[in-house]
């Protein structure tokens, strides 16, 4: 879709005020907001439609304002724009400001996006030696659900949909989610619709009290509570009414294509069962995830992201490893059928109220907030390898945490407990020659540097 014509065109007017010394450029902010209020919004009836939008940044050791204007098209300028513009500007002139600069109008800007850095190796190889764990069922929890934390932290708001951008980059993955999401909602409702409350049928039709309704009302108190935790009571209302529109629907269903006498696993008619119907939109929900740009580590075998691309053709340097690499691929790809389809269907739960937020936000609600969230999801995309187990406050929170790899060289008695940056940087980079020096040929190393080694391959980039 191509869209042509001045009016699709940014154009901005930019102004730069300097304050004058010795003062306090707080003292002027309202008095500059005031300024750009007033020339959008043509209060003195002089500009006409003339500027949309603007904005004020601010330079504080230069104490300067840059204004910036978005006009709505280049031929509405009028040609004493400066003019008419310094009639708004004479009460900040008045208090001693000064422009710095010629006004100046901003044609066309060309958007430059920083390219993620894929921590791609060619000698590291996917296992199970990657993935964070003391255990079998540890290390198998965190490749099986990856996020793990996101399944049970169900009120931190703003890591639900973090985690839910960060895993779903991309238009594909989202998209699917939108439809699949509430199809999964309301097919748990349906198969919980057959079972009553000691053995009492209530209600008839869509109105039935039954386990649907207890899972509905679990919900909808969780939802509420959170909405006025997070000071979001719309969005809170808003996902209880989708809720209790996705219960309604799958009472109906259970309620036209009931079929008595069937087992539990088949309360309806085979072509309706909600149970294949649930297993067919988890498995299309679980399938959008190859769309992703980015795989997340722990489900790739690996400590750190890595692009599709590289996971499924990465060519590694020795045959041992290239086998190594493609039967992990083998054995994720078999065990997607079931466990990944599982981990779809079981995270609606937290994911709906998600789905809700996101709709919301696309026609303004909590707009300004929701711009900073989608900057700092940009930042934590952008930086090649986001961090998952919490919302991002810092720039040293976008990344992969480096406490395991720490953890591992500690225990391996390299670097002590109260080791600097810079003693464990010197560490990491003496095992690296030591692995550069050994790798071709070598085999025969001793356990306790291998162990070394595995530190090495999982930590190295902290470098």
């Amino acid at each position: 879709m191509e869209i042509q014509g001045d009016i699709a065109t940014e154009h901005t007017y930019v102004q730069v005020l300097q304050c004058p010394d010795h003062v306090e450029m707080k003292d002027f902010e309202e008095d500059v907001e005031a300024y750009v209020r007033n020339v959008i919004n043509d209060t003195r009836g002089t500009l006409g439609n003339l500027f949309y939008k603007g904005n004020v940044s601010i330079a504080t050791e230069q104490m300067e304002f840059e204004i910036q204007l978005n006009l709505f098209s280049m031929q509405s300028v009028p040609p004493r724009i400066d003019e008419l513009l310094n009639a708004y500007l004479a009460p900040l002139v008045d208090r001693g400001m000064t422009l710095v600069a010629a006004p100046r109008i901003l044609q066309r800007k060309i958007d430059v996006e920083r390219e993620p850095r894929y921590i791609a190796k060619q000698e590291e190889s996917p296992g199970c030696g990657n993935i964070p764990g003391d255990n079998f069922w540890q290390k198998f929890l965190n490749w099986w659900l990856i996020v793990p934390k996101v399944q049970c932290d169900f009120f931190d708001l703003l890591y639900q949909l973090y985690t839910f951008d960060i895993t779903h980059q991309g238009f594909i993955p989202k998209f699917v989610h939108f439809f699949t999401i509430p199809c999964n909602v309301m097919l748990s409702m349906c198969f919980l619709a057959q079972f009553s409350f000691f053995g009492v049928k209530i209600g008839n039709g869509a109105w039935q009290i039954n386990g649907s309704f207890a899972l509905f009302l679990v919900l909808v108190i969780m939802y509420l509570i959170m909405g006025l935790i997070r000071k979001c009571k719309t969005w809170g209302l808003a996902t209880s009414v989708v809720i209790f529109v996705c219960w309604i629907t799958g009472n109906l269903w259970y309620a036209v294509y009931k079929a008595p006498g069937n087992s539990w696993y088949n309360p309806t008619t085979i072509a309706s069962n909600p149970i294949l119907w649930s297993y067919i939109i988890s498995f299309i929900q679980a399938s959008s995830h190859l769309a992703v740009p980015q795989m997340p580590p722990y489900i790739t075998g690996l400590h750190h992201w890595e692009s599709m691309h590289a996971f499924f053709c990465k060519k590694y340097q020795t045959s041992e490893r290239t086998w190594r690499g493609r039967l992990y691929i083998v054995a994720a790809l078999l065990c997607f059928p079931l466990l990944s389809v599982a981990v779809a269907w079981f995270s609606w739960p937290h994911l709906i109220g998600t789905m809700v937020f996101y709709i919301m936000a696309g026609i303004g609600y909590q707009h300004s907030s929701f711009k900073k969230y989608r900057r700092v999801v940009e930042k934590a995309e952008l930086s090649g390898n986001p961090g998952l187990d919490h919302f991002p406050t810092r720039v040293e929170d976008l990344k992969q945490s480096a406490a395991p790899f720490i953890t591992k060289l500690q225990e391996c008695r390299l670097v002590s407990k109260n080791a600097t940056r810079s003693e464990i940087v010197k560490s990491v980079t003496t095992l690296k020659l030591y692995n550069t020096y050994f790798h071709h040929g070598t085999h025969a190393l001793d356990e306790n540097f291998n162990h070394h080694m595995l530190a090495v391959r999982e930590g190295i980039h902290l470098a």
